[in-house]
């Protein structure tokens, strides 16, 4: 795992092509950065982050970080364990129910929808 300023990225090395791939994990925006050189990809990825952080400051975006994904993970976990915690001795599929309504998974479908059209 590669880290900079608050930003994790994993690298994978790719046969066919002899290159490096990574990509900036834990935000929604496509971050990617390659390189030929094992020795090179932290370089890349230290580059990618400065380019996208510089991106942001350009276009006037704020830029997401991973310590918000990382929070929202959290976040829902604790609501998980809450929620279990609320449903002991109740009926598995009352509990399941239970983490969203129906309005919630639409209104989540239409999330997805657009963001995937928006691409």
């Amino acid at each position: 795992m590669l880290r900079y300023k608050g930003y994790c990225a994993n690298a994978e090395y790719e046969e066919e092509s002899k290159v490096w791939h990574g990509k900036i994990e834990g935000i929604k925006d496509l971050v990617t950065f390659e390189s030929e050189s094992a020795a090179e990809i932290e370089n890349e990825f230290h580059a990618a982050v400065d380019d996208y952080l510089e991106f942001c400051k350009e276009v006037g975006k704020e830029p997401e970080t991973y310590g918000e994904a990382v929070k929202q993970v959290k976040e829902c976990a604790e609501d998980v364990k809450k929620r279990g915690e609320e449903a002991k001795g109740s009926d598995v599929l009352e509990f399941m129910d239970s983490f969203l309504t129906k309005e919630e998974i639409e209104e989540s479908n239409k999330r997805v929808k657009a963001a995937f059209e928006e691409r």
